[in-house]
């Protein structure tokens, strides 16, 4: 699967068969459920939102609108899911949070509000801990997603875009 973006809309491909879908909004972020191989998910930036697709039948399964927790409006950048692929995580850009969703009840199950100035990537630990890279704040925070709160802010510097864990 690629996205391929526009001003105004995406469009979701297939390497074979074109164009599975297409979105208003842009989508930055596709990634795959590891437990649930028929599942994808979208983040679309400027609607505030994701998109869940159904990866065998190549067609849009549910769109969940992220909630307006704080004074700014969430930008989905990076998703990530739990390893039973019960959860997704997506970071909101300026709105500062991590939206937890429930896969199987398709919604938003809560926020983890302040984790950093801007996270954008995200990347969930062997532990289950989450790991967001939060751009101006020049840092890594340490989420524990089961309380829901910020336990460890790593000092990156440079401005960090993206997160990825070793095995």
């Amino acid at each position: 699967f690629a996205i391929s973006s526009s001003a105004r809309s995406s469009c979701i491909r297939t390497r074979c068969s074109g164009p599975i879908a297409a979105k208003a909004g842009i989508r930055d972020e596709l990634v795959r459920s590891p437990a649930v191989r028929e599942l994808a998910i979208v983040g679309g930036e400027n609607d505030g939102s994701i998109t869940l697709i159904d990866i065998a039948k190549r067609m849009l399964g549910a769109r969940i609108q992220l909630p307006l927790e704080s004074t700014q409006q969430p930008r989905p950048r990076g998703v990530a899911v739990s390893r039973d692929g019960k959860l997704a995580y997506v970071t909101t850009g300026r709105a500062g949070s991590v939206v937890v969703i429930d896969l199987d009840k398709r919604a938003v199950a809560k926020t983890i509000e302040n984790v950093g100035k801007r996270p954008w990537g995200i990347a969930v630990g062997a532990d289950g801990r989450l790991y967001t890279a939060n751009g101006p704040s020049d840092d890594i925070s340490v989420i524990d997603p089961v309380a829901g709160r910020v336990v460890r802010r790593i000092h990156t510097g440079g401005s960090p875009w993206t997160v990825v864990l070793a095995a």
